[in-house]
């Protein structure tokens, strides 16, 4: 594979902004990062990124398939994630019909690492052991009380590729698989959940560590009783998810978050769903809604999300994209290889004209290209 110099772009490396900046890549990884045009490079592939912005390759945590595609389609999602900025995500599972969610992971985890579009990370389990009252577009009647055999057995069928659960603390049983998913490399996360603070803190105790698209179906809080948002808020190590679109988050909500939040505690994600979900309904500010319009999830992608907290809240672009590239890469322990553009690194990023993904490179190769076609 040639040695491929991006030069004249600007480069949001993660860490700082390079105007006219220059980058080199080869053997699939980021070789340098200059801040302006380095040395030539004999049989290299020069790309001009005059007027372009580049930036860290997206990391979905939080997808659940999208438009006509179902999330068992990896090869379709994939090469669509990176027409949108997404260079690695971790398809996601809703709770469903037992057998299903098995065959489903078994898929999953045959599939992982094949392709030419976005990389699978791992795979993201949202239930079965949720709160019915707090269901949302979890279907109650696929719901479970917590059960270790059954948790066993959807470790055993995502073939190790499982990285993150999410599972309501209040429940009988449900710290003990708190603990035992700590225990086996997966994520706790705390969702569609009705706790109270002592149930909180007493998951935090047993492994807990993360909440699955915080203010969404999290329980209310009140100043007597601050429940799971209370506790989110003010704890230094936990991590939050944010789905950054109006349908799901006042602006003001983000706001708070990030004003208590260390900056490095928040992720963005999609929470993208199959537009044909349920008999759904698709707004058309991009919410998926069931017919009694329950919000089931969002058509909006996440480098969307992105500059919709740029356009409400006025933050540095820079710091928006930290939030869905190197803070979703510091969660799964990945940070040394992917999440943003820095020498040794995995070249996977993106090239934005404008707000529009033009050219996308998932480890050093072009898997979409919008370039060559001017």
């Amino acid at each position: 594979m040639k040695t491929v110099i991006i030069r004249n772009a600007t480069i949001y490396t993660g860490e700082q902004v390079l105007n006219q900046g220059s980058l080199i890549i080869s053997g699939g990884k980021i070789q340098g990062l200059f801040p302006d045009e380095p040395v030539p490079v004999q049989d290299c592939h020069v790309i001009d990124a005059t007027g372009l912005l580049a930036i860290p390759g997206l990391i979905d945590l939080h997808f659940h398939g999208y438009g006509e595609f179902a999330i068992t389609e990896t090869t379709a999602l994939s090469r669509l994630l990176v027409s949108q900025g997404v260079t690695g995500f971790l398809p996601t599972l809703m709770t469903g019909n037992p057998e299903f969610v098995i065959s489903a992971l078994h898929l999953l985890a045959a599939t992982h690492g094949a392709g030419d579009g976005a990389r699978i990370l791992g795979i993201n389990l949202e239930g079965p052991f949720l709160n019915p009252e707090q269901s949302g577009a979890q279907p109650r009647h696929c719901l479970m009380k917590p059960d270790p055999r059954e948790a066993s057995r959807l470790l055993e069928a995502g073939g190790n590729m499982v990285r993150l659960m999410t599972i309501a603390p209040e429940l009988p049983g449900a710290l003990d698989i708190i603990e035992f998913l700590h225990l086996n490399g997966v994520i706790p996360a705390a969702g569609h959940i009705q706790a109270t603070c002592a149930e909180m803190l007493a998951a935090e105790d047993r492994g807990l560590c993360h909440v699955t698209h915080l203010f969404n179906r999290s329980g209310s809080f009140h100043h007597r009783e601050p429940g799971l948002i209370g506790w989110a808020l003010t704890r230094g190590q936990v991590t939050v998810e944010l789905i950054p679109e109006h349908h799901h988050l006042h602006p003001l909500a983000v706001e708070l978050t990030l004003r208590c939040k260390s900056p490095d505690r928040v992720i963005l994600v999609s929470d993208n769903v199959p537009h044909n979900l349920r008999d759904c309904v698709l707004s058309e500010n991009g919410a998926v809604m069931a017919p009694d319009r329950t919000l089931l999830g969002s058509a909006q992608s996440l480098l969307q999300g992105v500059f919709w907290l740029v356009d409400t809240l006025g933050i540095d672009l820079g710091f928006g994209l930290r939030l869905a590239s190197l803070n979703p890469a510091r969660l799964l322990g990945i940070e040394n290889r992917k999440g943003s553009l820095e020498p040794g690194k995995d070249a996977d990023l993106v090239l934005l004209r404008g707000r529009t993904p033009v050219l996308t490179m998932v480890e050093g190769k072009m898997v979409y290209d919008q370039l060559s076609a001017r």
